[in-house]
């Protein structure tokens, strides 16, 4: 009873400072914030229904047209990838993958130009291979910069990418192969066996590229793909399936004098990518995108963040969540596509206490730093119930901390900002993400409003929650950066 009302007077005299600081101050913040215009941008229809009349109506976004990208405009990927090369330059530095070296953790980055001679050289090997225009290419592979390398290089030759979710069970990966019939796989070391236990009952693979391996100089299976192979006993299928490193595929490609189209080999209205779902409701299902539709998915999430074009430089992405999921995958290809650097990450070594992570090493999102990360509800949710557990039993660190919450409801719905409540409640929890984090992007499944609220409050980020699935390309709908 005496620590219930010792803490409700310690509460109430901080809540009173607060105001006394808040009121005072509080010109100076409307003259140096000027929280009309968010609140004028807040307010801002943004969709009307095309008939008025017609309750069941269909609803369209209304407001400026869809922000102009060139790369995103050009119908095909492969064209939107050499369009984005020339718009920000060869030079310009767009992707980078976290490197160790000598007791070090650091990105090491990677350019248009750079992107653009390892695609070509993969589309040149796999060629080599017998991937030609029309051929569906299997990716089953986590996130990493090489599946994104090989997709560029499968479209590159008019080519069509299939990918399995990582996750997905032996039965939805016979499925899957047996369903779209791929000839060749690309994939990685964990993957591989998984691969190699159901040869036997999916025909079609003739050829296995493994992302692991390392390139022998002479075409020859290298140590661990052979341990991979020899593994009970139990050989390739029949025997009828190679298997080769994309080291190698790639090396082949570089030293070849073999020749790529000068041209797109793609119509937007082509089919690009056979993307299965998880099967979480049954047999996964192949949704068919085009082109057309990858760009327009785009086009449409550039709406969300189009006030940061002009400063798309300044912004970095962290891609970790699986390129097997569309939402994943229009992100990156947007991010291609308008200049947006890019960090890959692990979610094994993503935060501080991540399974994966060595002693000593650096988190990922604290190297990487990145303004825009991609959540899903459940790591959200699990991140508020752990918030939630170190406040119990502490009733003064309790009633102040939900005091800063309110305080900051308050006010960001009056179109302000509160810096020095900002320094006191998100300091420590936006370090966890790198510092940086402005926008957290979510979607997969429902966020709560519980969930939504603190999470958008103590990262002090804007929380733009979508909706849609891989059947229709990604969102159908998200929320406006600029809602309070």
């Amino acid at each position: 009873m005496l620590n219930e009302i010792l803490s409700n007077i310690v509460i109430k005299l901080i809540n009173s400072l607060v105001i006394a600081y808040t009121y005072t101050t509080l010109p100076l913040y409307y003259y140096r914030q000027k929280p009309w215009l968010r609140l004028k941008k807040a307010r801002e229809e943004r969709a009307i229904p095309e008939n008025p009349l017609d309750p069941g109506s269909a609803w369209r976004r209304t407001g400026s047209t869809d922000p102009k990208v060139s790369a995103l405009e050009t119908g095909t990927v492969d064209c939107m990838l050499e369009t984005a090369a020339k718009n920000y330059g060869k030079n310009y530095t767009i992707v980078g993958v976290k490197v160790h070296d000598g007791g070090k953790y650091f990105y090491d980055w990677f350019t248009y130009g750079d992107v653009i001679r390892r695609v070509d050289h993969i589309a040149k090997g796999l060629k080599l291979v017998g991937v030609g225009a029309g051929d569906k290419v299997l990716i089953f592979a986590e996130t990493r910069l090489e599946w994104i390398l090989c997709a560029f290089a499968v479209f590159k030759l008019g080519g069509i990418v299939t990918t399995l979710f990582a996750q997905l069970g032996l039965d939805g990966i016979v499925h899957g192969i047996n369903q779209t019939q791929v000839k060749y796989a690309i994939t990685t070391k964990q993957q591989l066996i998984k691969l190699r236990s159901v040869l036997t009952q999916t025909p079609s693979i003739q050829k296995i590229i493994d992302m692991d391996g390392q390139s022998m100089g002479d075409g020859t299976v290298d140590i661990i793909i052979q341990k991979i192979i020899d593994m009970d006993g139990q050989s390739m299928g029949d025997g009828t399936v190679d298997i080769m490193s994309l080291k190698q595929v790639e090396m082949n490609g570089k030293k070849s004098d073999i020749k790529l189209s000068e041209t797109t080999l793609n119509k937007p209205e082509d089919l690009a990518l056979i993307m299965y779902t998880s099967g979480t409701t049954g047999a996964p299902k192949g949704a068919m995108v085009t082109h057309d539709q990858i760009l327009s998915q785009c086009i449409s999430n550039l709406c969300i963040i189009k006030h940061e074009l002009p400063n798309i430089k300044r912004h970095c992405y962290v891609a970790y969540l699986p390129l097997g999921h569309m939402f994943e995958f229009t992100a990156e290809m947007l991010f291609f596509g308008c200049g947006c650097r890019m960090g890959y990450a692990s979610p094994l070594t993503l935060f501080e206490g991540a399974a994966g992570l060595a002693p000593g090493e650096t988190p990922d999102l604290v190297l990487l730093k990145p303004t825009i990360f991609l959540a899903v509800p459940l790591v959200l949710d699990r991140i508020r119930r752990g918030v939630t557990e170190q406040l119990e039993g502490k009733a003064i660190a309790k009633g102040i901390f939900n005091s800063l919450l309110d305080y900051k409801t308050y006010w960001r719905s009056k179109g302000y900002t509160t810096p020095l409540t900002n320094y006191f409640l998100c300091r420590t929890a936006r370090q966890k993400l790198g510092s940086n984090v402005l926008y957290m992007l979510v979607g997969g499944a429902p966020v709560s409003i519980e969930t939504e609220r603190l999470i958008s409050l103590i990262f002090d980020v804007y929380l733009i929650q979508g909706y849609g699935g891989t059947e229709v390309c990604g969102a159908s709908h998200a929320r406006d950066a600029y809602d309070l």
